[in-house]
């Protein structure tokens, strides 16, 4: 590391839960003119991801669910190694600086990380055969939706979507008309259809913008989870990123959003989509 703009990053993050858990590491500060950050979960703008920083004061502080909820009160020095830990013990969080408590934390969260997410920034190895597969699907939205998306069966749980030949019909005649009126009946299928052709859109199409309307917010939050599952249950090699994944919203590193809400006269007002 050279000390300014070098960082690691893995390829998942796992969940701390609610558990007994210690982070620790030792820093070498030589200025506190910005926030620097030691380690950092966040994949939103809120939900208990641990980050953990040092302010401009020096002050190593623990931030979780757009809060900041533990500052040590004992400051760094510049230019001198310093062991800096946070310790999370039954309902207690201490952070120690060189082995002294700094504060402690009442604290009965249970803390966040998917390992099935890919995270932004970080670097995948192609095996010829997954350049292949990778080309394909992003070729063809049905053969991407029938060997890689996930969907969830009332009788069998986690399956593949085996498609019927209406809903590949569905499927290829959205994705070669710009508008498409689908004259269906209930209980065939046509949202997790849906939901499915949207996962491989924003995967393949950068920069898009795509909304999930419904006419109540719990049923387009649905929708959202059940593109969710899908995602979580991809390879590493054809996901994308993630710079954000909160409950109505997730944004890939590819710049594509998606968002999700219910239908109203300012639901997506003064976007793109």
């Amino acid at each position: 590391f050279n000390g300014s703009t070098d960082w690691l990053t893995t390829a998942t993050a796992t969940a701390w839960g609610s558990g007994n858990w210690t982070f620790e590491t030792w820093v070498y500060s030589t200025s506190f003119a910005a926030v620097q950050i030691l380690l950092d979960y966040r994949v939103g703008s809120s939900g208990f991801y641990p980050s953990i920083a040092i302010n401009t004061s020096g002050q190593p502080y623990f931030y979780t669910n757009s809060t900041t909820v533990l500052t040590s009160s004992i400051s760094l020095n510049l230019n001198a190694w310093a062991h800096v830990a946070l310790v999370k013990n039954g309902s207690t969080t201490t952070i120690y600086v060189n082995g002294v408590s700094g504060g402690t934390y009442s604290d009965t969260n249970t803390y966040l990380g998917n390992p099935n997410l890919k995270r932004a920034n970080v670097n995948v190895s192609f095996t010829p055969e997954q350049v292949q597969e990778y080309v394909k699907c992003s070729q063809d939205a049905v053969y991407f939706i029938k060997n890689y998306v996930k969907i969830v069966s009332l009788d069998k749980g986690l399956v593949n979507f085996d498609m019927f030949d209406y809903q590949e019909l569905f499927v290829n005649t959205i994705n070669q008309n710009r508008f498409t009126i689908g004259k269906m009946p209930r209980q065939c299928g046509k949202s997790t259809t849906l939901v499915a052709y949207i996962l491989w859109y924003i995967l393949f199409n950068p920069t898009s913008n795509v909304a999930i309307l419904a006419n109540k917010q719990t049923v387009a939050k649905l929708h959202m989870d059940r593109l969710k599952v899908a995602y979580e249950y991809l390879p590493k090699w054809l996901q994308q990123g993630i710079k954000e994944w909160n409950k109505m919203s997730i944004e890939l590193e590819n710049g594509s959003r998606i968002v999700a809400a219910a239908t109203s006269a300012s639901a997506i007002r003064g976007g793109s989509f």
